[in-house]
């Protein structure tokens, strides 16, 4: 998988958790036409005390910077990481700021990042109820050699968290489906037709039909998978070395030049059209499902 993190960004990383620098905190944003993360600023500590450059370069950040990673340190070994991504925002940046938060954390360096924190406010993050955040944790030096270590193998689940994350539920994501799009996945469930074509409208967020077919062949299955980003449901049937007649069913994540956003876009349609369909399809007549493939034909 390409890094969307780039040189520049990790040389910053190494000067900010450097002592000599004195870097109290920094912003990364995500350039959604590149999809790479990117230092947006960064803040040299103005006080010794903390708590008043919390104050002056969180809680006091402007409306307009969110989504963002933003990072404050109390010292360059103990790192504050929050994932600022308002409830409003748009799907778009939700799903790429899900998608680059494990990357970013294992870049940064597990051991250095003490809290995490997701924040779905519309406002930044205030020193009070970062106070209240770090209090409900509670000390390592308050939990059991069992809870630490059990806190700890959670921490490193992250490290290991790649395009795994395909397949879980993205927080505070969610499309609505249009009626054309659910009828065509009910009448794919009842045979009424072999081919359901589906795709994402980002600024509507909403899933809609594509195309159906009820009697398509091969070549317009492969006409589909050459053009934008789609996900489709094919079925056709095959003879058993018994003579018996099998219906199968092949699900694909079409288009050419898949960007990870692309890649996660269908992969929200498939979630929900698998749900779908499977509801709808009678126990006794559902077919056997092919494993579902990028194609890029």
């Amino acid at each position: 998988m390409h890094s969307r993190i780039g040189e520049p960004l990790l040389q910053f990383f190494g000067r900010a958790k450097a002592s000599e620098h004195g870097i109290r905190s920094f912003v990364v944003k995500i350039d959604t036409e590149t999809e790479s993360l990117e230092l947006d600023h960064d803040n040299l500590a103005k006080s010794t005390n903390w708590e008043e450059d919390f104050v002056t370069f969180v809680e006091k950040l402007p409306l307009n910077l969110a989504p963002c990673y933003v990072f404050f340190g109390h010292d360059h070994k103990e790192w504050t990481l929050i994932c600022w991504i308002p409830d409003d925002a748009p799907v778009l940046e939700k799903m790429l700021y899900s998608s680059t938060k494990a990357e970013l954390i294992k870049q940064f360096g597990l051991d250095v990042i003490k809290y995490r924190i997701s924040w779905s406010y519309n406002q930044p993050l205030s020193l009070k109820e970062y106070k209240l955040h770090v209090a409900a944790e509670g000390t390592d030096s308050a939990l059991t050699l069992e809870e630490r270590e059990r806190k700890e193998a959670e921490k490193n689940e992250i490290a290991h968290t790649g395009l795994h994350m395909q397949n879980q539920n993205f927080q505070g994501i969610d499309f609505k489906i249009s009626a054309c799009a659910e009828q065509s996945l009910s009448k794919f469930s009842s045979d009424e037709i072999n081919l359901s074509c589906l795709t994402i409208d980002l600024e509507k967020e909403q899933i809609e039909l594509k195309q159906e077919e009820s009697r398509a062949d091969p070549e317009a299955m492969v006409k589909l998978c050459s053009g934008p980003s789609c996900y489709m449901l094919y079925r056709f049937s095959a003879r058993s070395p018994a003579g018996e007649t099998v219906p199968f069913v092949c699900e694909f994540l079409c288009g050419r030049g898949h960007s990870l956003m692309q890649i996660f876009v269908t992969l929200t349609v498939a979630t929900v059209a698998r749900s779908k369909v499977g509801c709808c399809t009678q126990a006794a007549s559902r077919p056997c499902w092919i494993a579902s493939s990028i194609s890029s034909v």
